[in-house]
């Protein structure tokens, strides 16, 4: 899946902040719609989303889709005090449907920003991204669980 953010805006930079909300909105979602998450990388205007359900949580596709594109959406609105659109379009949801299918789709996620001339290497992006667990099973995520607005308020409410 990927979702692209309203007018190409850069609301997805990396920073600590940023992280926080995406790690807590996605962690929020597996919780309450659960999915098997294999991978998760942002840029900063879009986010690559590769993940499966197994016949028992298929049922949950759709509201996980929902919850977190709505909670991310809502938390960088208050996070960059505006309101509005964040996504450009409803997801891009492309079907996975074999092995060699989902390494290129997982060697693009992870690419993506080296592509986008962010950095040389997938490794050295600051961003959110599932890249460093995967590739050398390294813990990225913050612990953090209220995110702030810019001028240092909290922000991001107890779901």
């Amino acid at each position: 899946m990927t979702l692209r953010i309203e007018n190409r805006m850069f609301m997805l930079n990396p920073n600590p902040e940023i992280e926080n909300i995406i790690g807590a909105v996605l962690g929020r979602a597996i919780k309450l719609y659960p999915v098997q998450i294999h991978s998760f990388d942002t840029n900063i205007n879009h986010f690559h989303c590769l993940f499966s359900a197994t016949l028992g949580q298929v049922h949950n596709i759709s509201p996980f889709l929902q919850y977190l594109n709505g909670q991310l959406a809502k938390q960088l609105n208050i996070y960059y005090e505006r309101e509005g659109r964040v996504w450009s379009t409803r997801a891009k949801v492309i079907p996975v449907v074999d092995d060699d299918a989902v390494l290129q789709r997982l060697a693009y996620c992870a690419c993506n920003v080296v592509k986008d001339n962010m950095v040389e290497k997938a490794s050295q992006w600051p961003g959110f991204s599932t890249y460093q667990q995967l590739a050398y099973g390294k813990h990225q995520f913050r612990s953090v669980m209220r995110a702030r607005k810019k001028n240092g308020t909290n922000t991001l409410r107890k779901y």
